[in-house]
């Protein structure tokens, strides 16, 4: 429910990411808005030849305030975060979990 919506919305939320990668899309991204470090991505995307997708998690205090809390908070933001980097294995969870 928000201001614009007061009695819900009769539609299913759309994930964007799905939708993008539905679209053939070659490069889609997600990142947060105080991951200073992912801020290439922005460069890479447009430097990518064809059309490129980024979502930017970014908190509004007004509708949402702090709903992405869990990835801003340095403790909890580790289990929650799926690190990937070109030629490297995929990292979910904390660095120095043990894996089974």
């Amino acid at each position: 429910m928000t201001k614009s919506t007061p009695m819900g919305s009769a539609d299913r939320p759309v994930n964007p990411l799905a939708f993008a990668l539905a679209a053939a899309r070659r490069f889609v991204a997600r990142t947060i808005d105080r991951h200073p470090a992912h801020g290439g991505g922005l460069k890479r995307a447009a430097a990518h030849k064809g059309t490129g997708f980024i979502e930017i998690l970014q908190n509004c205090n007004v509708y949402n305030d702090l709903a992405w809390n869990v990835v801003y908070d340095k403790t909890s933001k580790l289990a929650y975060e799926l690190r990937l980097e070109h030629g490297r294995p995929l990292l979910y969870g904390p660095p120095d979990a043990k894996k089974a």
